[in-house]
């Protein structure tokens, strides 16, 4: 079964989405999300944020400050290519595969591809196993009841 739910991940449903803009709620967690999980694989970076929906200005800051950090203008808005760039790990996790020779250095292959993506879980709303690297594994569910590690190996398969 290949998973493709990763795919929702990758896109937001406005073109923009900025402080003061009526943002959808949805949009603005995936934002501040990618974020956190920049944060995480960047550290020190203070792109780490509050994941509620408001795309208030602790997140304003934190889009600023990836933006700073790819050398980009510091507005404060995400574009769709702003989160392209946030998301770009999933994708290559998921797209960017070379086949080898035999079937067992394919998928080490693609398990180590994942892995250099720093897929991890986020802690959102008091809930574990969150976020978008869990939803991808896991056909867009989360929470404590969704035990990541089995999708990993089910999307590497």
């Amino acid at each position: 079964m290949k998973k493709t739910n990763y795919l929702k991940e990758l896109s937001l449903s406005a073109e923009v989405v900025k402080r003061g803009l009526v943002n959808k709620k949805a949009d603005v967690e995936k934002i501040q999300s990618w974020l956190c999980l920049q944060e995480r694989q960047h550290r020190g970076i203070g792109t780490m944020t509050g994941i509620d929906g408001d795309f208030g200005t602790a997140t304003e800051l934190a889009v600023k400050n990836y933006q700073r950090f790819l050398g980009l203008p510091a507005d404060g808005v995400v574009t769709t290519s702003l989160f392209s760039k946030l998301t770009l790990n999933l994708k290559k996790s998921f797209e960017s595969v070379e086949k080898k020779t035999n079937l067992r250095d394919t998928i080490s292959e693609v398990a180590h591809n994942h892995l250099k993506g720093f897929p991890f879980e986020l802690v959102i709303k008091q809930q574990t196993n969150c976020g978008p690297w869990v939803r991808s594994y896991m056909g867009g569910n989360e929470g404590a009841n969704w035990l990541w590690c089995m999708g990993f190996v089910q999307a590497v398969l």
